[in-house]
């Protein structure tokens, strides 16, 4: 179990999970996969309670250990343990998140002016700025500026908030609607799509 826990292959992969431990003074979960072929291969993950849900500020973030919750692994921290978050939005948009190439250092992503990624708010850093995460554990900050709201910002922009970045031609992330909209328009695609997304994790 310990090596399968250790496979970068599981990396926004989707799997089964349930509930191990649930210790209320934690700020995370210890969960374990279910839906493995061989239950050697089922692994140990850790659960941030930011990130069972996108709407944790107003919805109870509890789970049941005798039901089983769908799960997407965003990146192997340490090299030995699993991140993953439970948020349907997420999961539903994961081929919009950010990877890194196999030429790339594992610390900046390939980034380009005009695409667009789902990612998810990491908090506020130094200079009030947003850090934004995304697969493998890459990182990337936000002026205020390129905010969509600025105002009340830290609190829009909570940990483990799902959002769409949109790279402007200073190549610098945005989440300005116009600049989101401009970018997607570019691909062929429209934001309505994210929307939806929103809605039907509602029901989840």
């Amino acid at each position: 179990m310990a090596k399968a826990s250790r496979d970068k292959n599981l990396v926004g992969k989707v799997h089964k999970f349930r509930v191990l431990e649930d210790v209320e003074s934690k700020k995370y979960m210890v969960v374990k996969s279910t839906d493995a072929e061989k239950k050697s291969k089922n692994f140990v993950a850790i659960l941030p309670r930011c990130l069972v849900t996108n709407f944790s500020p107003t919805i109870s973030n509890q789970l049941s250990s005798e039901l089983t919750y769908e799960g997407l692994v965003l990146e192997i921290l340490y090299s030995s343990i699993p991140v993953i978050s439970l948020q349907p939005e997420l999961v539903a948009l994961k081929d919009d998140i950010l990877k890194k190439s196999e030429d790339d250092d594992g610390k900046s992503g390939a980034l380009s002016s005009g695409s667009t990624h789902i990612g998810v708010v990491n908090g506020v850093v130094k200079g009030g700025q947003i850090s934004v995460r995304f697969f493998n554990g890459i990182q990337k900050s936000m002026k205020v500026k390129h905010l969509n709201t600025t105002q009340n910002y830290q609190k829009v922009y909570n940990p483990g908030k799902v959002i769409r970045v949109a790279v402007n031609k200073l190549d610098a992330l945005s989440t300005k609607q116009g600049v989101i909209d401009a970018c997607l328009a570019l691909k062929g695609k429209a934001d309505e799509s994210d929307k939806l997304v929103q809605i039907q994790s509602f029901s989840k």
